[in-house]
């Protein structure tokens, strides 16, 4: 559910369009913060279909528990597979995941593509370098002191990102 009510909250703050929609089932239901997941999948449904184009992004699926990725998988496939049946191409969908045997199977179908930490070692280090220079801002540190921060991170986002995967379905 907080993935459904997360993506609704985007979608509506990205396409004003789809406020009455969201209203009409808090007033048909009660349900203002849809803890119903019935209500939660119906009104993600319906947004879906009054949009032309849609792409989702859902990252960090291996940071949910295994029932919880399962229903998420489970959920925006048949989505995908809902609303391009009706409209080819007007719903697409990435997880961002490492791999991870049950995520895999049930993407067996999607698009994949494995990344490795290095594959965006230049993109990681400059957002390192950002954040560190914020850090030397607020407490005066010297060059040396925030090029140590960003080897730092580093050499832990290297060790963790070892392998990440990106499902593509359409």
């Amino acid at each position: 559910m907080a993935v459904i009510r997360g993506i609704i909250a985007q979608l509506v703050k990205a396409n004003g369009q789809l406020r009455p929609h969201v209203l009409e089932a808090k007033n048909k239901t009660g349900d203002l913060k849809l803890i119903s997941p019935q209500v939660g999948k119906d009104l993600m449904a319906k947004c879906l279909q009054v949009l032309e184009k849609t792409c989702i992004i859902i990252d960090g699926l291996d940071e949910c528990d295994k029932d919880g990725r399962a229903e998420v998988i489970s959920l925006f496939t048949r989505l995908a597979e809902a609303q391009n049946d009706a409209v080819p191409g007007s719903l697409r969908i990435l997880f961002i995941s490492t791999d991870e045997a049950d995520i895999r199977k049930p993407l067996s179908k999607a698009v994949s593509i494995a990344l490795k930490g290095r594959d965006n070692f230049s993109e990681m280090q400059d957002y390192a370098r950002v954040w560190a220079k914020q850090i030397q801002e607020l407490h005066n540190l010297t060059d040396q002191k925030t090029e140590e921060i960003v080897s730092k991170v580093m050499k832990r986002a290297d060790g963790k990102l070892s392998r990440t995967y990106l499902f593509g379905v359409t």
